[in-house]
């Protein structure tokens, strides 16, 4: 029998592999991501100002909901609750 590595790496290849019971698809490569660049923060506190939804403002950055959520979350004022763009590069520049 081949080793693991050996019987897995084309698979591996072509992100998938056809086995009897059907084509299975396979997540083995490495979530890689980017973070926000500060224009994409300026962006997303216009959109938010105009009252635009979560939605429409990751449809417009051409990111993840969850992306734009989670930057929103962690870098919305506390008291106001706004989005301020120039605070929230302040915050990611820290944690870099």
């Amino acid at each position: 029998m081949k080793d693991i590595q050996t019987y897995f790496s084309p698979w591996v290849r072509k992100r998938s592999a056809t086995l009897s019971c059907g084509r299975i698809p396979l997540r083995k490569e490495s979530m890689s991501y980017t973070q926000l660049k500060e224009s994409e923060r300026v962006v997303i506190e216009i959109l938010l100002e105009e009252g635009k939804s979560i939605q429409h403002v990751s449809k417009r950055l051409g990111r993840n909901v969850g992306t734009i959520s989670r930057e929103i979350k962690r870098n919305k004022n506390q008291n106001s609750g706004q989005y301020l763009s120039v605070k929230a590069n302040k915050k990611a520049d820290k944690r870099l």
